[in-house]
């Protein structure tokens, strides 16, 4: 699912996509991005959906700039918004590709930092501020 943390790849193994010009995102710079952006938007900030017809979804991408907390750090990482925006939720009833934390492809980040993202993910989707969201992310994997 994701490459090994030690760069050991088997050749048998799905490579990195070559078009990805970004190493993948590791624990230490995810909490890192994630602080700098509760420090930025504040504490208090609550992720708004997009639109009415998105209201329960959290988008990647709102338009031409990134939307939720963790498509801000990954486009802050080097991630396309192209390449975001596959992953949104598409108002059909259904997510064009799924989560990116569960679907990402691989490369784009660690297994150390998957649990980080992943709670960080769900506590914004439960409408808790950015601030609360990533102290509850900081005790993931704990």
């Amino acid at each position: 699912m994701f490459p090994p943390l030690n760069g050991t790849q088997s050749e048998a193994a799905a490579p990195q996509a070559e078009s990805t010009p970004f190493s993948p995102l590791t624990l230490e710079r995810a909490k890192q991005l994630a602080a700098e952006l509760v420090a930025e938007f504040g504490e208090g900030y609550v992720y708004e959906p997009a639109g009415p017809a998105d209201v329960g979804f959290c988008k990647y991408v709102h338009g031409d700039v990134p939307g939720c907390i963790v498509g801000h750090m990954l486009h802050r990482h080097g991630v396309p918004l192209s390449d975001l925006r596959d992953f949104d939720y598409n108002g059909g009833g259904s997510l064009a590709k799924g989560s990116v934390i569960s679907n990402a492809p691989d490369g784009w980040f660690t297994e150390e930092a998957l649990p980080f993202l992943a709670t960080l993910q769900y506590e914004q989707d439960m409408d808790r501020c950015w601030g609360e969201a990533l102290a509850r992310a900081n005790g993931a994997g704990d």
